[in-house]
């Protein structure tokens, strides 16, 4: 008690009188009374002599504050000591109760609060409680390597996607100086195709008067009598018979549509650049479909080229191959390498369909769901919708709805891309397919019909 009497006393004399907290910056004035010096400076405010102490009263005749630094180290002493001890009995907390996860004295510890609770000493607990928190960074080091690896990839991949983003403006910047260039040469098209008008409608105006003139005098030589006829006969045969009128320049006339069919600059087909740049190594897939998967409420057209929704259920054997459960049909060809390409017209009347590929194990007489998981890569349209088939199905925006499409294969590079041929542009692409069995073209309609082109869109193989 004597020591809890004693640290009291201490604190009281490490106690400001004008704001009753710890002396912060202690000075002592002449009395020898210790302040805050913020305290008593503005205790002091607007006087210069006759300076009273604010405990004692005595009057200082100047503002002479002198620094104490042992108070201050006496003071962060008791700082540090009130930090420690229990508030209630002014006792050292030594202590920790892991119920209330609190530091408690000994007195505490005797207490009904405190008296059943799993008590331990403060450093026995700080060692427990260091351990655990040792087993925790382990892991939390681990996951913040992984988040760290993470960003790491995730700054690579926008690296990549603005390298992406700077090709393609400057594509379009390329785009945009062969538009220029083409208008610029239409103009001087234009222009020289006027002035070659002119200079032949001269050049034929010339020639008529010329021609009108020699008919006169042939006439009147007829009308002559035999003598005067005889005269000059020879002079007027030669004229007729030298006669030679330049033809207008048919270089001139052909130039335009020369420039149309072979124009210059880099770009064959403005369309071109809406779509990447597949390159005469893409196979055009001439595909024909196989009867023997056809479902009984499908029939083929055009040379086994084209399906349409049958009138009434077909009587077709049953065989492994055939689907029974799905509205479906294969390609009778199937795909183990390579890149190919082939495009689909779909009628207006077609309700719903599904275009893609599908792995030779595919499902056939059972339900099943498009999806890769079910070896079926895909998109499905109907009702001005268009869905990408994946995992969990993806909603595309549309420009125009796809009547046309054209599908894109990679193989050995796991890719599956559409195109909606009636907008030009991308539609869906499935990468990182991995294809390790034989696949198929595959199609699926309710309603309508859907043709295979016999004969690609140009553009596809410009370069």
């Amino acid at each position: 008690m004597a020591t809890a009497n004693g640290f009291e006393d201490l604190k009281e004399a490490a106690t400001c009188s004008i704001c009753l907290e710890y002396i912060r910056d202690p000075v002592t004035i002449d009395c020898g009374h210790n302040f805050c010096r913020t305290c008593i400076t503005q205790c002091w405010e607007g006087r210069d002599e006759n300076l009273p102490c604010p405990q004692c009263r005595r009057v200082s005749q100047g503002k002479e504050l002198r620094s104490n630094w042992q108070l201050r180290s006496i003071v962060e002493v008791l700082q540090q000591q009130e930090e420690n001890m229990c508030v209630k009995h002014k006792l050292p907390l030594q202590l920790f109760c892991e119920k209330d996860q609190e530091l408690i004295c000994l007195v505490c510890r005797e207490s009904v609060e405190h008296k059943i609770h799993c008590v331990s000493p403060i450093e026995e607990a700080a060692q427990n409680y260091k351990t655990k928190l040792l087993e925790l960074l382990s892991p939390l080091k681990k996951k913040m390597e992984s988040k760290i690896k993470e960003e790491e990839q995730h700054k690579t991949t926008m690296v990549k996607l603005g390298t992406e983003m700077q090709k393609i403006v400057a594509e379009i910047e390329q785009l945009r100086s062969l538009l220029r260039e083409k208008e610029q040469s239409k103009l001087e098209m234009d222009h020289k195709m006027t002035m070659a008008e002119k200079a032949d409608k001269a050049t034929l105006s010339s020639q008529i008067a010329s021609l009108e003139s020699l008919v006169v005098e042939i006439e009147q030589k007829c009308k002559e009598p035999a003598s005067e006829l005889l005269k000059d006969v020879g002079s007027t045969l030669s004229r007729c018979s030298g006669v030679r009128f330049q033809k207008p320049d048919p270089e001139v006339k052909n130039k335009p549509a020369q420039e149309v069919k072979n124009p210059k600059g880099k770009a064959k087909c403005v369309r071109y650049y809406t779509f990447p740049k597949l390159g005469p190594a893409v196979r055009n897939c001439q595909v024909s479909l196989d009867i023997d998967t056809m479902h009984p409420d499908l029939a083929l057209i055009d040379q086994r080229r084209g399906v349409m929704a049958a009138y009434k259920k077909q009587l077709l054997s049953d065989n492994p191959k055939r689907f029974t459960s799905s509205r479906c049909v294969m390609g009778s060809a199937g795909i183990i390498s390579g890149k190919h390409y082939w495009e689909v017209r779909i009628d207006l009347n077609t309700r719903e369909w599904v275009l893609g590929v599908a792995a030779e194990s595919v499902n056939r007489k059972g339900v099943f769901t498009w999806s890769p998981k079910e070896g079926v890569w895909a998109v499905k349209g109907g009702d001005n919708e268009c869905w990408a088939l994946g995992d969990k199905p993806v909603r595309l925006p549309l420009r125009n709805y796809p009547w046309k499409i054209g599908i894109y294969l990679d193989y050995e590079g796991g890719q599956l891309s559409f195109y909606n041929l009636w907008s030009f542009n991308h539609l869906y692409t499935f990468t990182g397919a991995a294809f390790t069995q034989r696949i198929f073209p595959f199609f699926s309609l309710d309603g309508g019909m859907l043709t295979l082109v016999g004969r690609c869109s140009p553009y596809w193989y410009l370069r």
